[in-house]
């Protein structure tokens, strides 16, 4: 009988202890960019000027492309040039939100992170909430050249992130887009940190009654 509990406590623990020890998979990965912003530099009168931003992603695999149906959200913060703003997937936020302020709606997006290798490129670009129809939201692309550089906006903005770590930005908030309102170089992405796997009330029990069981066996 002896034999018979603890052989079915240790098959509970490879069912259910390692299920208890493992984190819950999310669907979404959240990536944190960080650059030094040239213009703002400049305009601060110092020799750098940290910027950040936050990519949020769904169901993406480090490395491959990014496709529309990955975007959830882009938020870039307020610099001493740029006020900031959030970029949202109008298929999964539903194209009849209440805008927010600074808010716009993705329009195209390209590019792939791979924070470990530090190669990371991002082409997106957006338009305002307040013009969200599909004829109209053609007239407010961003268009890129070969090397998926901004060379024309139409009332929209955008984000761009090189290979080598140049980047810009321009977000139509207090006025058009003719030029980058933020540009710099050190950007790159790195994963936001994954949280700590935490034993649950089962994976202690059924530890704690292997434990038992070996004490018990060695008295």
């Amino acid at each position: 009988m002896r034999t018979f509990l603890k052989r079915g406590l240790a098959a509970a623990a490879l069912c259910l202890g390692v299920g208890a020890l493992a984190p819950a998979q999310a669907a979404t990965t959240t990536f944190n960019f960080t650059g030094n912003c040239i213009d703002c530099a400049q305009t601060a009168e110092s020799e750098t000027y940290p910027v950040t931003a936050t990519l949020v992603l769904d169901n993406y695999t480090s490395g491959q492309s990014i496709n529309f149906t990955n975007f959830v959200s882009f938020t870039y913060a307020t610099t001493n040039l740029q006020p900031g703003y959030t970029v949202l997937n109008g298929n999964s936020t539903g194209i009849a939100v209440v805008p927010a302020a600074n808010t716009f709606y993705l329009f195209s997006i390209s590019g792939a992170i791979t924070p470990t290798v530090n190669v990371d490129t991002l082409a997106l670009s957006f338009f305002p909430l307040v013009d969200v129809t599909p004829v109209n939201s053609i007239n407010t692309q961003v268009t890129f050249d070969e090397e998926e550089t901004p060379i024309q906006v139409l009332n929209g903005g955008y984000f761009y992130l090189s290979q080598g770590g140049d980047w810009q930005t321009c977000a139509p908030v207090a006025s058009s887009c003719v030029a980058p309102k933020d540009f710099g170089d050190q950007g790159r992405f790195t994963n936001a940190a994954v949280p700590v796997p935490v034993v649950g009330p089962l994976g202690l029990f059924l530890i704690g009654g292997l434990a038992a069981l070996g004490l018990r066996r060695r008295g």
